[in-house]
């Protein structure tokens, strides 16, 4: 299976170079490595998703705080290439890594009934957020709040973006309720608050 994914793979990257794009790849990574830190040990998850972990606003490319442990150190197969896009220009934003420690994460989770009010896993112990909750519509930046991005995590951003930078207005997305941990899977926003 893995030999046919690859397959297919590199034909659609000569396809895309056949067409004038160029075309990167991250850096491999060993997934099956342990990795911890003073609160916690994970494995890693995979590379695939860079829109979740990197948030690229204007010029600057910004690593999100990831709620979940195994993706702690996902963008370090993009190293390279964050590097790349530093030289030559791009501004590279980290967000405040989280502890990610049980403090984040409500014990007392379930996933809410019909009819039931909307509920999160995640607490509001320090911020995070995946880029795939964000979606940028001419200036304006819309967010989802979700199980991976909690208002902490929006307000952080909120404030790293500032009026200063003039380009982007973020505003919170008011959606049908989503438990899932998928921007990609809820509805657009319908409305802004």
């Amino acid at each position: 299976m893995i030999e046919q994914a690859q397959e297919e793979l590199d034909g659609f990257v000569a396809l895309l170079e056949s067409l004038g794009v160029t075309v990167t790849r991250p850096d491999a990574v060993d997934h099956r490595r342990r990795f911890a830190t003073p609160d916690w040990t994970s494995r890693g998850f995979c590379n695939t998703c860079p829109r979740d972990s990197m948030l690229v606003i204007g010029d600057e490319i910004i690593e999100t705080p990831m709620a979940w442990p195994c993706r702690y150190f996902e963008t370090h197969s993009y190293r390279s290439l964050l590097k790349d896009y530093f030289r030559r220009g791009a501004r590279w934003t980290a967000a405040p890594r989280p502890q990610l420690t049980d403090e984040l994460f409500d014990g007392s989770f379930r996933i809410p009934k019909e009819g039931e009010p909307m509920r999160y896993i995640l607490t509001e112990f320090e911020p995070v957020f995946d880029a795939a909750d964000f979606v940028r519509a001419g200036r304006d930046l819309f967010v989802t709040r979700s199980n991976v991005t909690n208002r902490m995590g929006i307000d952080w951003l909120r404030r790293h973006l500032g009026p200063a930078t003039g380009s982007t207005r973020s505003r919170a997305g008011a959606v049908r309720p989503c438990t899932s941990t998928r921007r990609s899977r809820c509805s657009p926003p319908a409305r802004c608050w």
